[in-house]
């Protein structure tokens, strides 16, 4: 498995454009930061990153993954660790192209939210269902009947999101998508995004549970980071600069708010109105407040349809969920675990809940928390 250094990082994030080119390269702008700028990493929260994602990979016998930590508010990269099979792969967090799986589905949630389609708190048929002539959309062996919207995240419910975003209609999701620059190519290389034509439900209901599109983990974690922002997006950056970001709006401040509720049920045991616990109980953080969301998804084939037993997994993480400091998203290409599924609830959750708490200097998590 190949480390990426800090300056390999930044040059991959030159070419994704985060970077001014003060020079001739790429690794010119990486190495030598303009006169009176200085770099945003934060050598304590990048070694703790290297070393949580080191020792994960290692537990779960997994190909590779990254990890990224984000101010929200001005779009610094604190840290970003990287684990590539080979050098020709590039920089795993601003370039791998991946579907994403659940931790999309925040996009359907906020269509619904911020038009005032529905309320944090309405309830949703999550029984299967079929679009068209596709299969069923189920979730699994699970039916869980009806949920409010938050319970939709709590649970992960594949078959609740995708009737919300049918709701909303591909002309309302696709404002989303754009306003959260989802829509945006964030490699000057070559495109780093895949989002195809929701005009079709079909196409829509499965880009709600984050199939069917392809996004890099940086993307996901400036969603995350917008929600964490009182619903603004910042650009991340790699540099940082006297001048503060103005921001793009993506939702109101209400809606924000909600979805930072929907998240930390995400991370809860008990959770009211019979939705129990969330996905991600393993990324729970004794005394502090977490909030998140995990993504399980089969990984693509490049040759079409998906590679059987292949996962990425991820959690994105904020923490603290009542005053967000940060952003921590976590992907795992391809893990075997032997104790447990590959799911974001139960590999990419552990991996954020050690780097949280020693980020923030909590003592360490000594019993395994309920994985899912």
């Amino acid at each position: 498995m190949r480390p990426q250094s800090i300056i390999a990082i930044a040059m991959g994030a030159a070419l994704c454009g985060f970077l001014p080119l003060h020079g001739a390269t790429a690794a010119t702008a990486a190495a030598e930061p303009a006169q009176g700028e200085s770099s945003t990493i934060d050598p304590r929260i990048q070694g703790i990153l290297e070393q949580e994602l080191d020792k994960g990979l290692q537990q779960y016998h997994a190909k590779g993954g990254c990890m990224i930590a984000v101010d929200p508010k001005t779009g610094n990269i604190l840290g970003m660790a990287n684990r590539t099979e080979t050098p020709g792969d590039g920089c795993f967090a601003c370039q791998k192209i991946y579907e994403p799986g659940s931790t999309f589905k925040v996009v359907a949630a906020t269509a619904a939210l911020d038009t005032g389609k529905m309320k944090i708190d309405t309830r949703v048929d999550c029984t299967p269902f079929a679009v068209g002539n596709a299969p069923h959309i189920t979730d699994g062996p699970a039916n869980y009947g009806s949920l409010p919207l938050w319970g939709i995240l709590a649970k992960s419910s594949n078959t609740g999101i995708a009737r919300v975003a049918l709701k909303c209609g591909w002309d309302s999701y696709k404002e989303y998508l754009h306003r959260y620059g989802l829509n945006m190519a964030m490699c000057n290389g070559g495109p780093c995004n895949n989002i195809p034509d929701g005009s079709n439900d079909v196409n829509l209901a499965r880009m709600a549970h984050g199939q069917a599109v392809s996004v890099t983990p940086l993307h996901i974690a400036m969603v995350y980071a917008a929600i964490a922002n009182n619903g603004v997006r910042v650009t991340p950056r790699f540099i940082n600069t006297a001048a503060p970001q103005e921001g793009t709006r993506v939702m109101s401040e209400q809606t924000a708010a909600d979805l930072r509720y929907a998240l930390e049920s995400v991370t809860q045991a008990e959770n009211p109105d019979g939705v129990g616990s969330g996905t991600a109980t393993a990324a729970a953080v004794s005394g502090v407040r977490i909030g998140g969301k995990t993504g399980t998804a089969k990984k693509a084939d490049e040759k079409g349809g998906y590679i059987e037993g292949a996962y990425i997994v991820s959690f994105a993480g904020i923490l603290p969920i009542d005053n967000p400091r940060m952003v921590i998203m976590t992907v795992i290409d391809e893990p075997h675990p032997t104790d447990c599924n590959p799911g974001g609830g139960s590999v990419a959750a552990p991996i954020f809940r050690a780097a949280a708490e020693r980020i923030l200097g909590r003592p360490a998590t000594t019993t395994n928390a309920k994985q899912q």
